[in-house]
């Protein structure tokens, strides 16, 4: 081999070991990620919206695809689970866009059965996570945040095929973020009044969105703080191991 092609090897290899990294990287911060684009997208689309520029709807359509593919980055942490999230991440963009231009609306629930997926990965994880770290933290805010994004997707669909399920204070006409708020204002028992609920069945989903977020919140938080006192015990544990071990040293000396 010629001195350039070994030259030219070294740098595939440097490129691979680099990418490598990379995808390392991004996966011990998949949380992290999807919890950002969240809180930035929102902060995006209500600040064009009230520009009152054009194109709103096309917007939160990318918007939509982006969050798609952050929640594939979310439930990927090897190739298998890539190749899964991939496949029906890709399944349900070609959904929204097919629901968006042929208005073909029931497609649109394999996006939420997507979203739905992706909350339960993200919780398992948490869940099961032996330790404690910012990743872990912001995949319990994720988890919050994507129960919303379901909360949202009901309650809009709701009120789309059965307009009057829900009583809106008037300017709250887009259903996408303004069931968001009501969701998320819901979940944490907080409601201001401005949204209410006024069918059986949409007080029954209102009615679950506060069960569900009061019990995340408190399950979610009793996990992280039991971590937490775990790996504190642990470290003590083996701090106390280590004093042990140079004492004996000190008397066999």
């Amino acid at each position: 081999m010629t001195k350039q092609g070994i030259i030219i090897e070294e740098k595939k290899d440097k490129g691979a070991a680099d990418g490598k990294k990379l995808w390392i990287w991004i996966v011990k911060y998949r949380f992290v990620f999807i919890v950002l684009f969240i809180i930035v997208q929102d902060i995006i689309y209500h600040t064009y919206t009230s520009l009152g520029l054009s194109g709103a709807n096309f917007l939160g359509s990318g918007m939509l695809i982006l969050l798609l593919i952050f929640c594939v980055l979310a439930v990927s942490k090897d190739k298998r689970s890539l190749r899964n999230g991939l496949l029906w991440g890709g399944i349900s963009m070609i959904s929204v866009w097919t629901s968006l231009l042929f208005n073909i609306w029931p497609l649109s629930f394999i996006y939420l059965l997507f979203i739905i997926y992706t909350t339960g990965v993200i919780i398992y994880n948490v869940a099961v996570s032996k330790e404690i770290n910012v990743n872990i933290i912001f995949g319990a805010i994720a988890g919050f945040l994507l129960i919303g994004v379901v909360g949202a997707a009901i309650c809009s669909s709701l009120e789309l095929f059965y307009p009057g399920s829900f009583t809106l204070t008037e300017g709250m006409g887009n259903y996408a973020t303004t069931f968001y708020y009501f969701s998320i204002i819901t979940m944490t028992s907080l409601g201001y009044g401005d949204i209410t609920p006024a069918t059986d069945i949409a007080r029954s989903i209102s009615a679950y969105l506060v069960i569900f977020g009061q019990l995340y919140l408190v399950i979610l938080v009793a996990i992280l703080v039991g971590k937490f006192i775990k790996r504190s015990d642990t470290k003590k544990i083996e701090k106390d191991i280590e004093d042990l071990k140079r004492e004996i040293q000190s008397l066999k000396k």
